[in-house]
C-alpha cells in the first residue's frame, strides 16, 4: 500500500491540525519514487472523479472514504485500535491532499 511506509503520527497529526503544509511535507518528502508519483496521480483521478459530484455524489470525503482503504493495511500493525485511528487519518489525510493538490494547481494557473 502505497502509505504503508509514512509514519503514521505524522499523518494522524495532519487529522488534527488540518494543516496544508503539513500535507504538503507528507506529499513532497515523505515519500519516496515511485510511490510519490502514485500517490499524485491518485490524488489527480480523485479530483477528477470528485468535479463530476452533482452526477456520481463522489465528493472528496465520500471519494477519500472509499479509496483510503487500499492505501494503508491495518493488518500489519500489532494494535488494532491504533489501526483503525490511522485508518481514520489517512481518509482525512486523503481528502486534504485532494484539497491541497487542487489549491497547488490553482495558484499556478
Amino acid at each position: 500500500p502505497l502509505l504503508q511506509n509514512v509514519d503514521s503520527a505524522k499523518i494522524e497529526k495532519v487529522q488534527h491540525t488540518r494543516d496544508m503544509q503539513d500535507v504538503a511535507n507528507i506529499m513532497q518528502n515523505e515519500l519516496s519514487e515511485p510511490y510519490k508519483s502514485y500517490y499524485a496521480w491518485l490524488v489527480d483521478l480523485c479530483r477528477e472523479i470528485t468535479q463530476h459530484r452533482a452526477q456520481n455524489l463522489m465528493t472528496s470525503k465520500n471519494m477519500a472514504v472509499v479509496v483510503a482503504p487500499n492505501l494503508f493495511d491495518p493488518i500489519q500493525m500489532a494494535n488494532p485500535m491504533k489501526a483503525m485511528t490511522v485508518s481514520g487519518a489517512i481518509v482525512e489525510f486523503l481528502q486534504l491532499s485532494m484539497e491541497w493538490r487542487e489549491q497547488s494547481l490553482n495558484a499556478v494557473n
